[in-house]
């Protein structure tokens, strides 16, 4: 039964390999032939999979992979590594704390999921990745603030044993942050709460 080349693990196999320098990008290095025999044709994740099928995906992969290093990057570990990395803080979200460079050289310029990886595109998709993850940081820190502000409301209508009516609260909070009520997504008055 030949199976979905687009949806299969073998797929993403070849990919990573071709990303890593696993498998060469140069067909004369190692033909697409002597990859299948040698690497790939008794894999479990290649079952259902016909060489012709691999073969033509693997020499469309290397053209993409050595003309273009976005193809690389979005269709390799590389994206989710440094996602991951950025979430568990192994590679901080903010630039002042360690740029793009240090990231590269520590982090990143020696593993194998980044060798076919530019610098300059692992640079420009890091500032990318960072400024979203910085969006969510800003985002957290006000909900956290938001929260605070509300257990402290709630702790002042219980001690003056006022029945909580939420259009007090809401007016108690824009009282304190008047500048809430037109907030237009940018992180200025974020400090007010600290």
């Amino acid at each position: 039964m030949k199976v979905d080349w687009k949806t299969s693990e073998a797929r993403k196999i070849v990919l990573n390999d071709l990303g890593s320098g696993f498998l060469a990008l140069n067909p004369k290095d190692i033909s697409a032939r002597e990859a299948w025999g040698t690497l790939y044709e008794y894999m479990d994740e290649f079952e259902g999979i016909e060489f012709n099928q691999f073969s033509r995906n693997l020499s469309s992969y290397r053209k993409k992979m050595a003309s273009d290093s976005k193809f690389v990057w979005n269709n390799t570990c590389a994206q989710d590594i440094v996602l991951k990395d950025l979430e568990t803080g192994r590679l901080p979200a903010y630039q002042r704390e360690m740029s793009s460079e240090e990231a590269w050289r520590s982090l990143y310029s020696t593993r194998k999921e980044f060798k076919n990886v530019p610098f300059w595109h692992f640079e420009e998709r890091l500032r990318e990745l960072r400024s979203k993850k910085q969006m969510q940081l800003r985002s957290d820190f006000e909900h956290i603030c938001l929260l605070k502000d509300m257990s402290r409301i709630a702790r002042k209508i219980g001690k003056e044993g006022m029945k909580p009516n939420p259009g007090t609260i809401l007016a108690d909070i824009l009282t304190e942050y008047p500048g809430l009520a037109e907030w237009d997504g940018d992180a200025k008055h974020l400090y007010q709460c600290q």
